[in-house]
């Protein structure tokens, strides 16, 4: 409808600008014209091209934790006395983290080390009697019953020995169970009793995060969970921030999505991390996906979105 109307007006303007008035210095006024301005003046600014590398890239956050987080937890079960670390602290394998109330596992300890000294009395003893028993029975002066027992009698002696050994070696354990260590080197992110506590066996009482380094696991749809490929570089950056806080590479990728979310989750393994990265930090994943080298790049303050009405 616009274009028929702008052809029409075309003769009209022809007539007013060559019919009537003859004087040179009139001019026709066109500014009731809708949209026409004869002094209307654009500003144009120039902005050189440069030539860059581009990547077609796939971003997804993630939190940053330990590729192994152990659980330290007590052995026996008795009340703390005494905790040595605490959180973000660092530790060593074999280092004493706390202490339980050990008195009654010491007497259990003295207990089995007692028994075990009369089990070796006792062995010694029916050992000498089977020995005089066999000599009685070479010589044809006891019967093959008393020999039989005096045999049985002997036995019952080693495996009463061996029976003590046992419960010494699981008392001593015990004892020894009743200082908590450290099973790895790392760093204490988490503690969940206080001195004075009952200390449940199996409960857990610390958490350590590993020196074996660090890892972000994101979670892509269906189009990028297929783009992306075991071996990858990837780079990191802290929430909120612009500089990049550490690199790393794809190491795993699950065979399937989850068949809930529909998402397929994708594990970044950290080999090079800065000061701002740590355990339970969020960071956005930059996956590249395809680089081009030496591509125009256009500024994008130079684009003009322009929307068309038909």
């Amino acid at each position: 409808m616009k274009k028929h109307l702008f052809l029409l007006l075309l003769p009209a303007l022809f007539i007013l600008q060559c019919g009537g008035d003859d004087s040179s210095s009139q001019r026709p006024d066109f500014s009731r014209f809708a949209g026409f301005s004869a002094n209307r003046a654009t500003s144009v600014e120039t902005i050189t091209v440069s030539q860059s590398t581009i990547a077609d890239q796939v971003r997804s956050y993630g939190t940053v934790k330990a590729q192994d987080l152990v659980t330290v937890a007590p052995q026996v079960s008795n009340r703390l006395t005494n905790i040595y670390v605490d959180l973000g602290d660092e530790v060593r394998a074999g280092q004493l983290m706390a202490k339980i109330y050990d008195k009654t596992f010491r007497d259990q300890l003295n207990q089995a080390k007692a028994q075990v000294e009369q089990s070796k009395i006792a062995l010694q003893r029916d050992s000498t009697q089977y020995d005089r028993q066999l000599q009685l029975l070479e010589k044809e002066l006891i019967s093959d019953s008393e020999y039989e027992i005096a045999l049985a009698t002997y036995r019952n002696a080693i495996a009463q020995l061996e029976s003590a050994k046992a419960s010494l070696t699981q008392a001593q354990e015990n004892f020894n169970f009743t200082e908590v260590r450290a099973p790895v080197s790392g760093v204490v992110v988490s503690r969940a009793l206080e001195v004075g506590d009952l200390a449940p066996s199996g409960q857990t009482l610390f958490e350590l995060a590993s020196n074996s380094g660090y890892e972000s696991r994101i979670f892509l749809p269906i189009q990028d969970w297929r783009a992306v490929i075991i071996g990858q570089t990837v780079q990191l950056r802290v929430s909120n921030e612009s500089a990049i806080s550490a690199r790393g590479v794809i190491s795993r990728k699950s065979p399937q999505l989850d068949p809930t979310t529909g998402l397929g989750e994708v594990v970044i393994t950290l080999t090079e991390v800065g000061n701002a990265i740590y355990p339970g930090v969020l960071v956005e994943n930059l996956i590249n996906i395809q680089t081009k080298e030496n591509a125009v790049v256009i500024p994008r303050s130079a684009l003009v979105e322009v929307l068309k009405q038909w």
